[in-house]
């Protein structure tokens, strides 16, 4: 959290991915830095002791929420990141999973 609103406050879009163990931290730590502003995108608990096909899985669960939380709409990202982030904004939950897919490699 700490980092992602030091980030926000210098312009730069960011987004904080959690395990849903930690939502209530999340929520007390955006509160405390005063940094409600901040999306947070929850991941299925646990994480650490999961195969990387079961942690594949679980990001591509997540790809659309995090793209959506990052960019208003494929214009805004083609204007302020590389085009491969606007062609996944833009392709929605088939361009995220493509995208998230490349974690199984």
């Amino acid at each position: 959290m700490h980092d992602a609103v030091r980030l926000e406050r210098f312009g730069i879009c960011c987004s904080v991915v959690l395990t849903t163990a930690f939502s209530r931290q999340a929520a007390y730590q955006a509160e405390a830095l005063n940094a409600g502003e901040v999306p947070r995108v929850f991941v299925r608990h646990p994480i650490s002791d999961q195969t990387p096909a079961v942690i594949a899985s679980r990001a591509r669960d997540v790809a659309e929420a995090l793209f959506a939380s990052l960019f208003d709409d494929a214009a805004a990202a083609k204007a302020t990141h590389p085009p491969e982030a606007a062609a996944a904004v833009a392709g929605g939950a088939a361009a995220a999973a493509a995208a998230a897919a490349e974690c199984d490699d």
